[in-house]
């Protein structure tokens, strides 16, 4: 997986109404074999400011390599879900 920071992640997020970043509290990350999400194979809630390091959490979860699809949502400081992005195709190698 190529790094991406937490700005970027940020950016690619729908329309959920928080105002600044400083609102949000962590990301809810899924990685799926199907862009329709089932089964899910990782399911993982990250801290906002963490360093996310998905392919060695994914590989700790024993996730073989091979082509996932992944998406992430937003939760507000309040502890509210926003949408999640749309599915991204990932490798894991």
């Amino acid at each position: 997986f190529p790094p991406r920071s937490t700005a970027a992640l940020a950016d690619e997020v729908p329309e959920t109404g928080v105002a600044e970043p400083t609102e949000i509290g962590s990301y809810h990350v899924q990685v799926a074999t199907s862009p329709a999400f089932g089964p899910i194979l990782f399911d993982k809630v990250y801290p906002f400011m963490a360093d996310i390091d998905l392919a060695s959490d994914l590989r700790a979860g024993k996730v073989k390599p091979g082509g996932y699809w992944m998406r992430y949502a937003l939760v507000d400081l309040l502890g509210f879900e926003h949408p999640y992005t749309k599915p991204l195709r990932v490798m894991l190698r």
